[in-house]
C-alpha cells in the first residue's frame, strides 16, 4: 500500500523537506489538493524523461492527489502516495514499427480512459505526447522543429529520406498525428528551453502567455567530500589528480555527439583523457578512438547507477557534450551543478543555461572538436580557471534545484485548474442561456 503523504514525507526525510515548496508558494494553491492525473507510458528509471517523470509524480503527490495514467509493464516501485491507472499499449518494442505502434495505441487509450474518468480529476497533465487531451503539457521537443533541424543540419544531402521521414521513421508520423491534435486546444505548456517555446508558437500557434519556461530539475549535486570522492574514484583508475579528465553522460551517444568528442580528445596536445559513462554501443567508437590514435586515452564505463554520477562529475574536470541535436541536455546542469565545467555545442539546448566565458563554454557545431581541442589546451587547462568557473556555473543553476522548480509546476498546476474552471462555467452560462432564448 502507498504511503499517505505526510508518512512519505517521514519517510523520505531531508530529501523530500529540501524540495518542499516555501510556505508563499503554497498559499497561491487551492485550499483543497488538486486532484491531478499525471500521464505517461512509462513509470520507471529507464531514461531520462521515465526518470523526470517518476520524480516529479512523487514529489508532486506530497501536495496534489497524483493518479499516473501509465503501463503496468516494469512499473517501478514507489513509497509516495501515488495511484495508478493502467493503460497498456496494444504492443511494446524498441523496432521502429512496434515503437510508433506502442506509442500511438498509448495515447490513444490514455485518451479514453482520460474521457472516461475525466470528472475525477481537477486537470490532465500530460508528459510529451502521451495523450491527445490535456490541461497541461510538458513539451520536450516540437517534432516538425526537429525534423527541419536534423535534415537542415545534420544530414543536409539526404532528401529522399526528408521527404520518406513518415515511412521510414513512422514514429514521427505518430508524434505529429497528435501534435497537432494536442495543441489545437491550447493548454498551458511547460518548455525547458527558448527555441522550444518559440518552436512551438511558430509550429502550432500556441499562444505566447501559454508557455512556460521550465528547466528540468536537477538531483545531482556534490559529494558531502568532494575530494574524497574525486581521489576515490581516480585511485581506481589509476589516474593521477593533475590529469585534466573530460567526462561525456549520455545514452544515446551518436546523436550527442561522442565522435566529435573523441575527435577533440584527438586534436588537442593536452595528454587529457574522455570517460564515457552511459549506453550505446561502445565498439564503434572504440573503433573511432584507435584510428585516431587515442584508443588509450578513451575509457568506457557503461551506464551507472544515478547515485553515482556525483562522484563520476567530481572526479573529473570538465564535461563534453557536443550534441548534434538535443533538446535539452541534462548532463551540462547537471555539471554545473556539482560544479564543473561544461561545454557544450548551439545545439544541445540547456546551453541556454551557459554564460559562455564565465560558467561554462558554447561552441558552434561547426568545427566543434577543434573548438573543443583549443579550449582544452587554453583556459581549460587552468586548474584555478576551471574552479572559479566551476563554482559561477554552480551558484548560475542554484534556480534549477528541486526546491526552486516544483514550487512553479505546482502553480502551474493552479493557473490550469483556473483556466479550466473559467471555460466550464463559461460553457455552462452560454449553454443556459441558449435553453431560456
Amino acid at each position: 500500500m502507498n504511503a499517505t503523504g505526510a508518512e512519505y514525507r517521514e519517510q523520505v526525510g531531508e530529501d523530500v523537506r529540501e524540495s518542499m515548496p516555501p510556505p508563499a508558494a503554497m498559499d497561491r494553491t487551492p485550499a483543497r489538493r488538486l486532484r491531478v492525473a499525471y500521464v505517461y507510458r512509462n513509470f520507471n528509471l529507464s531514461g531520462s524523461i521515465e526518470s523526470l517523470y517518476v520524480r516529479q509524480a512523487e514529489r508532486l503527490a506530497q501536495y496534489e492527489d497524483i493518479t499516473a495514467f501509465c503501463s503496468s509493464a516494469e512499473r517501478t516501485a514507489t513509497a509516495a502516495p501515488v495511484r495508478f491507472v493502467d493503460v497498456d499499449p496494444i504492443v511494446r518494442g524498441q523496432d521502429r514499427f512496434r515503437y510508433a505502434a506502442e506509442c500511438a495505441s498509448f495515447a490513444r487509450r490514455a485518451t479514453r480512459s482520460l474521457r472516461e474518468r475525466r470528472n475525477e480529476f481537477d486537470i490532465v497533465h500530460v508528459e510529451g505526447t502521451a495523450a491527445y487531451t490535456a490541461d497541461v503539457v510538458t513539451v520536450h521537443a516540437v517534432r516538425p522543429a526537429e525534423i527541419e533541424h536534423y535534415f537542415a543540419n545534420v544530414e543536409p544531402r539526404a532528401r529522399m529520406r526528408r521527404h520518406l521521414t513518415r515511412v521510414l521513421r513512422p514514429q514521427s508520423g505518430v508524434v505529429l498525428g497528435i501534435e497537432r491534435r494536442l495543441f489545437a486546444t491550447h493548454p498551458l505548456c511547460l518548455v525547458p528551453t527558448r527555441r522550444i517555446k518559440d518552436d512551438l508558437s511558430r509550429e502550432y500557434g500556441v499562444p505566447a502567455d501559454l508557455i512556460e519556461i521550465v528547466p528540468y530539475p536537477v538531483k545531482v549535486a556534490r559529494p558531502p567530500d568532494e575530494a574524497r570522492a574525486r581521489a576515490q574514484v581516480r585511485a581506481e583508475q589509476g589516474v593521477p589528480d593533475d590529469r585534466l579528465i573530460a567526462l561525456f553522460v549520455g545514452r544515446d551517444v551518436e546523436r550527442k555527439g561522442l565522435s566529435t568528442a573523441i575527435e577533440s580528445i584527438a586534436r588537442c596536445a593536452t595528454p587529457a583523457e574522455l570517460w564515457v559513462v552511459g549506453g550505446g554501443q561502445a565498439g564503434p567508437y572504440r573503433a573511432v578512438a584507435g584510428r585516431l590514435g587515442v584508443a588509450e586515452r578513451v575509457r568506457f564505463f557503461g551506464p551507472r547507477p544515478a547515485e553515482e554520477l556525483g562522484s563520476w562529475y567530481a572526479a573529473t574536470d570538465v564535461l563534453l557534450l557536443p550534441s548534434l541535436q538535443d533538446a535539452w541536455g541534462l548532463p551540462v546542469v547537471e555539471a554545473m551543478a556539482a560544479g564543473r565545467v561544461a561545454v557544450a555545442t548551439e545545439y544541445t539546448g540547456s546551453h541556454e543555461a551557459i554564460e559562455p566565458g564565465l560558467t561554462g563554454y558554447v561552441v558552434a557545431n561547426d568545427g566543434a572538436a577543434a573548438a573543443i581541442a583549443a579550449l582544452l589546451d587554453g583556459p581549460l587547462s587552468d586548474p584555478q580557471l576551471r574552479a572559479s568557473i566551476g563554482e559561477r556555473a554552480a551558484r548560475a543553476v542554484a534556480g534549477y534545484r528541486f526546491d526552486a522548480i516544483y514550487p512553479r509546476l505546482l502553480d502551474a498546476h493552479r493557473r490550469a485548474y483556473e483556466r479550466r474552471r473559467t471555460r466550464e462555467e463559461t460553457s455552462r452560462r452560454d449553454g443556459s442561456l441558449a435553453r431560456n432564448s
